[in-house]
């Protein structure tokens, strides 16, 4: 299993945005061949830090996954985030 994570913090004003966004991914992602699992959490000690984790069957399905439409949205997110 791969697991990678992905930690952001939205700049002020952005949040319900990328909340909104990730909701939506949540479940197309699920569905994607190799995929075991896409989560978003709050941090604990910082409730304006997210973590996006996903699991993977195998370094191809990461792979795969770095590659779609969906990783680029993730990135756009990025770009929302100090």
């Amino acid at each position: 299993m791969i697991i990678a994570s992905i930690r952001m913090r939205p700049v002020e004003g952005k949040m319900n945005n990328v909340l909104r966004t990730i909701r939506g991914m949540l479940e197309p992602m699920r569905v994607q061949p190799g995929c075991l699992g896409f989560h978003c959490s709050r941090d604990i000690e910082d409730a304006k830090m997210m973590i996006l984790e996903e699991r993977g069957e195998t370094r191809e399905d990461l792979d795969r996954h770095v590659r779609s439409d969906g990783y680029r949205t993730i990135l756009s997110l990025l770009e929302d985030s100090g």
